[in-house]
């Protein structure tokens, strides 16, 4: 299984299953004096402040009701047969870890496979995606009388491949040019002794040469070295089934400011999947000194005709070879104005897969729906399955949304939101073509506007000297929908009522009272 493609999805659990039952956030909302009248236009970094009310009372008997509930992972990624515990969380009215309640588990949807009565669920045989294949049912009875919340969650069923041995290491880009002070994106592809890429290799980056920079992140290097050439200052170990292989690497770094006449290239993407004889549309941006596009350049595509050839410009079809083909593609610009002198080169790593006689027949696009502020990006993903359940590469796939005011959508799922706050039905399209085979799918979205309300919970409680609490707050916009570009912090307006920390834990004082308003959170939403 991939080991990157599944953390990728794993990104992506919150967005993908509705697994928590909190208080809904459109009920006991308070709109402070400077919210009232607030609309869309109105500038980002909006402040609102909210309070509660706590009774303290020697005698208080404090009733625990069940109030929040959710499934933990609320996202599994498995194989055919493959086993994963499955626990539970809840949560009282005080915001207090929760147990005195029955719990049952059930399937939402058959196909995903089987699970026990202790949360234990086995995958099943056939492969595909299933939005809502586990349920959980939480049931608390207080005077004869029942609290219910249920949870669900969502599984990914991958049809299990034949396992390859690690053979090779690739690395993109095979020649590392750098700049001072750039920060190096590092990445490895394992290659079986068939010549394709093997998933789910693990990769070691290492610093051999401390001259050189800084590892930042595992697979990032903040580059301190003066112009010159660093050989073997790089190396890379790649761990599958057992076996491991590393490989050095050199890197050459050039001075950032050694020329009045800078014209930086740039390829797009910098490396690309493509199937057997199939096509793939690349893109060259040519950069002046001062980070602008330029234009009048002359831009010339070079491959190798054993990896494949430009039909024309930017446009590549692959050869009949599997493989991968390290900076395979070159793009050369050079200014059209008189000035040949300047010039750039950029390439792009081509990899080549076979084509495999899978018919389409199922695709499932995550996540189904996503809330989004203006101006930020939500990255789109679409798997395709075929009647096994395996999932199928190269298809081709197309991107759009239902109104152009709702924002833009790249070749790859990757929108950026524009539109006015609302919610948009089947705002995003995708349609996946393989093979003669055609399927659609849509998403929804949901646009928010500017803080314009905040709700605290609990708003009112009574407990006993000594009793914790933990206060939460949030807020939403014109349209009762939830922000999550908030900071919220709390204090207690009467100090006599106890003590609170600015995360919302509260202690209540050996002082019996009445404390109205006393919890106070202030609720900021962050500048965009």
């Amino acid at each position: 299984m991939n080991g990157n493609l599944r953390l990728m999805v794993l990104g992506l659990v919150l967005l993908i299953a509705v697994a928590s039952c909190r208080p809904q956030l459109t009920e006991n909302i308070t709109a402070s004096k400077n919210a009232e009248g607030m609309s869309a236009r109105q500038p980002r970094g909006s402040e609102l402040t909210i309070t509660a009310d706590v009774s303290i009372q020697a005698d208080a008997i404090k009733q625990p009701l069940l109030s929040i509930f959710e499934i933990a992972p609320s996202f599994v990624w498995v194989s055919p047969g493959e086993e994963v515990r499955l626990v539970t969380k809840a949560f009282d009215q005080y915001n207090q870890p929760f147990d005195d309640f029955e719990l049952s588990w059930g399937l939402g949807e058959r196909m995903a496979g089987t699970v026990d009565v202790d949360g234990m669920f086995t995958a099943g045989p056939k492969g595909g995606y299933f939005s809502q294949a586990l349920l959980a049912t939480a049931i608390q009875t207080v005077d004869g009388a029942e609290i219910k919340l249920t949870a669900d969650m969502a599984v990914l069923v991958e049809q299990a491949q034949e396992i390859a041995e690690l053979d090779s290491i690739q690395v993109v880009p095979g020649d590392i040019d750098v700049s001072q002070g750039q920060l190096l994106r590092l990445m490895a592809f394992g290659i079986g002794d068939s010549g394709l890429i093997i998933p789910g290799v693990l990769f070691e980056w290492v610093v051999i040469d401390p001259s050189l920079g800084t590892l930042v992140d595992e697979d990032t290097v903040k580059i301190l070295a003066s112009e010159g050439e660093y050989r073997n200052a790089l190396s890379v170990t790649g761990y599958h089934g057992g076996k491991e292989i590393t490989l050095s690497l050199s890197v050459s770094v050039k001075d950032s400011f050694a020329s009045e006449d800078l014209m930086t290239l740039q390829i797009i993407p910098g490396f690309a999947h493509v199937t057997v004889e199939g096509t793939y549309n690349f893109e060259a941006i040519a950069l002046g000194k001062n980070g602008r596009r330029l234009k009048d350049v002359g831009m010339s595509w070079e491959v190798s005709s054993s990896v494949g050839q430009f039909v024309k410009d930017g446009i590549f079809k692959a050869g009949s070879t599997p493989g991968v083909y390290t900076d395979a593609i070159k793009v050369t610009a050079k200014r059209v104005d008189g000035m040949e002198n300047l010039s750039s080169y950029a390439h792009s790593t081509v990899i080549i897969e076979p084509v495999v006689n899978q018919v389409l027949s199922g695709i499932s696009l995550l996540p189904s729906s996503s809330v989004i502020a203006p101006g930020k990006p939500v990255q789109f993903r679409v798997y395709a399955f075929d009647e096994e359940g395996r999932l199928i590469p190269g298809a081709t796939v197309t991107w759009g949304v239902s109104e152009e005011a709702i924002g833009v959508i790249s070749d790859y799922g990757r929108l950026t939101a524009h539109g006015p706050a609302g919610h948009y039905s089947e705002a995003i399209t995708v349609t996946v073509s393989h093979s003669g085979q055609r399927l659609s799918a849509s998403a929804d979205i949901t646009i928010t506007g500017p803080l314009s309300k905040a709700v605290i919970w609990p708003n009112d409680v009574e407990v006993a000297p000594g009793d914790v609490v933990l206060f939460k707050a949030s807020g939403v916009d014109e349209n009762n929908v939830e922000l999550s570009s908030l900071v919220v912090d709390f204090r207690l307006k009467d100090p006599n009522a106890g003590s609170i920390t600015p995360f919302g834990y509260f202690v209540a004082s050996d002082t019996d009272g009445y404390y109205p308003g006393t919890v106070e959170a202030r609720v900021v939403e962050l500048t965009r």
